[in-house]
């Protein structure tokens, strides 16, 4: 494996959401984008994640409609620095049992997101 670092997973259009975004646009986000991972994100820092898991039960309760990103959210998300390797981020996904680790900043900034599908596309091209 090369020690390339996670900063070229850095995206320009990374999408974020608030704590006060409805479960139903974090839904409509992820749907639209395609994305299985989001942050939320307060004050610039990321605060959650929600994964595509957390809302996959948006509009088959009752009260789903009335939850926000703060109420489904995973707290404190594993955030890595954008100088991390792609090994180290790897190791550190497993070692959590995590699909994903948000990329920071040196101002604590979240600028992109690591993810298993990254994982598996860096893998394939070291044996292709």
């Amino acid at each position: 494996m090369s020690a390339d670092t996670v900063q070229q997973f850095v995206k320009n259009e990374i999408k974020f959401v608030t704590p006060q975004t409805t479960t139903i646009e974090v839904f409509q986000l992820m749907q639209k984008n395609n994305i299985h991972h989001v942050p939320v994100v307060e004050d610039g820092k990321a605060i959650g994640i929600i994964s595509d898991r957390d809302v996959s039960f948006v509009g088959k309760t009752g009260n789903s409609l009335d939850l926000s990103a703060k109420d489904i959210m995973t707290p404190d998300p594993i955030t890595v620095d954008n100088e991390m390797s792609i090994p180290h981020a790897i190791n550190l996904m497993r070692q959590n049992r995590v699909n994903s680790v948000l990329i920071k900043d040196k101002t604590e900034k979240v600028i992109g997101i690591f993810t298993s599908t990254d994982a598996l596309d860096v893998l394939a091209k070291h044996y292709q």
